[in-house]
């Protein structure tokens, strides 16, 4: 009986040591690394899908301008604004297709909100006073 007693306790010992040299021998899951981070707009935010495709907006009505398309480029900076209205790039832009039109009204509004949106910006700063003197001698 002695002998049973023996083999039986020597088993638990065998088991314990067992399952604590396997949990000793598990890894714990690492946290996830984080990602590399998005590529930040002009203001330095991450820029979100909606704010991406008012970039891809903004950049037709600039070709629209250059090729004197003031119509076209009216109708895709209006959906760039709607998409993202806190760039102030957009208004600017808005402002230069009304003054292609000769509707310094309208130029002058979307000039004011250019203002707005990007006043800590010193180098848009100055192309909207430009633009502003630009407005304001149109007749």
């Amino acid at each position: 009986m002695g002998s049973k007693k023996y083999c039986l306790i020597f088993k638990w010992i065998v088991i314990g040591v067992g399952l604590i040299f396997l949990t000793g021998c598990s890894t714990l899951v690492p946290k996830p690394v984080p990602g590399p981070e998005k590529p930040a707009g002009p203001s330095g935010n991450k820029q979100s899908p909606m704010a991406l495709a008012a970039l891809s907006f903004s950049g037709q009505g600039q070709a629209y301008l250059k090729n004197k398309k003031p119509d076209e480029a009216i109708r895709v900076l209006e959906r760039a604004v709607n998409l993202n209205p806190g760039n102030g790039e957009n208004y600017y832009y808005l402002a230069e297709a009304w003054l292609m039109k000769g509707n310094a009204v309208q130029a002058k509004e979307f000039n004011h909100l250019a203002e707005v949106y990007m006043k800590t910006d010193p180098e848009w700063k100055l192309k909207i006073e430009f633009q502003e003197d630009r407005i304001s001698k149109f007749k």
